[in-house]
């Protein structure tokens, strides 16, 4: 049974409006594969990333292309961990005020993934996966939520964002490169809602906050529950 393509399934099922889920037949397609809608969500739990072999690395906005070439020629799969010192912009293939980010000395990392502009304060904390297996994203996503959850944040994951009382914390953007799946994930601790209006050119629709104006959970908790799961 193919979890992955499973999982694939389900995220085309839910980004389809009402009318068309219905003629989808989720339960069917899943059938298909071997699975009940009970023995598919036991396997998304039972997902073992650790079977993936995944490394784990530090890096920086300055340093993760030079960092993922490195990996790549190591034909490696890692999970770098990167922890801002200061203000970044991270930008997939909307449009965002650059001009701003000159005259602000804001740096900005160009990703080219689908999605809108992510501005990342230094107290938040992003993940820049690579690896050969796609369609994990949001398996990731659903064990973020969870840590946070043990460590005593209740959360709720909509499609590929993380909210908490209706307010976005998280959110993630996948792309590929050569043979490699990215995904990139912030996860928001502070949040300069002044800072993001300028630069981005995308109405806010999902109202952003940090995970610090609802909990005592720190960078360094999550970076440490993160390090046990996959070691």
């Amino acid at each position: 049974m193919d979890i992955q393509q499973a999982i694939q399934l389900e995220q085309e099922y839910l980004s389809l409006p009402p009318k068309e889920a219905d003629e989808f037949n989720l339960k069917g397609k899943l059938e298909g594969l071997g699975y009940t809608f009970e023995t598919f969500s036991k396997a998304k739990e039972n997902f073992n990333f650790e079977n993936l072999n995944v490394s784990i690395r530090e890096s920086s906005p300055d340093t993760i292309f030079a960092d993922l070439q490195t990996s790549f020629g190591l034909d490696e799969e890692v999970f770098f961990f990167v922890s801002p010192v200061k203000n970044w912009v991270y930008v997939g293939q909307e449009e965002y005020d650059k001009d701003y980010c000159e005259q602000n000395n804001i740096s900005v990392l160009p990703l080219s993934y689908n999605g809108g502009t992510i501005v990342t304060t230094d107290k938040d904390f992003n993940l820049v996966i690579a690896l050969k297996s796609p369609n994990l994203m949001y398996l990731i996503l659903k064990k973020i939520s969870d840590i946070l959850s043990d460590l005593g944040l209740e959360n709720e994951v909509v499609g590929n964002d993380m909210y908490v009382n209706g307010n976005k914390i998280v959110g993630c953007a996948e792309n590929r490169i050569g043979d490699y799946f990215m995904s990139y994930f912030q996860i928001s601790f502070a949040v300069d809602i002044d800072l993001i209006r300028a630069i981005s050119k995308k109405e806010m629709i999902k109202i952003p906050k940090g995970i610090s104006e609802f909990s005592t959970i720190t960078r360094e908790d999550l970076i440490k529950e993160l390090t046990l799961w996959l070691q």
